[in-house]
């Protein structure tokens, strides 16, 4: 198995379904990212639109949580991520800050529902 199906192994089982499919994932690929094995996420969420690479930093035996912007450039690095927190701290990056309520989110869901 591959150290990117094992990361996708592990956001599911740390992730309600879901949460895992508001994300808006369009493409999942394996790669390599800073000479670090890396799954390759395409999103589509309300936070972030573009791709979020989840590495492997084998040395510390923890993974590290980039953000791309559309051109390229890093929009967020988050270092030293335990597999435990990858499911709620992807969420908070990509659809939904933590502190935000059911109902404002059910909210912008609706609103979202007919701009589309």
């Amino acid at each position: 198995m591959t150290t990117a199906q094992v990361i996708l192994q592990q956001i599911k089982a740390t992730t309600n379904i879901n949460v895992f499919f508001s994300w808006g994932v369009s493409k999942i690929q394996a790669t390599t990212y800073n000479g670090m094995q890396t799954l390759a996420l395409k999103v589509g969420g309300f936070l972030h639109k573009g791709w979020v690479f989840i590495s492997l930093n084998e040395g510390a035996d923890l993974y590290e949580i980039t953000l791309l912007k559309r051109d390229g450039k890093v929009k967020k690095h988050l270092p030293d991520v335990f597999c435990e927190d990858l499911g709620i701290l992807l969420d908070s990056l990509i659809e939904r800050p933590e502190f935000q309520s059911n109902a404002d989110y059910l909210k912008k869901v609706e609103k979202a529902k007919y701009t589309i």
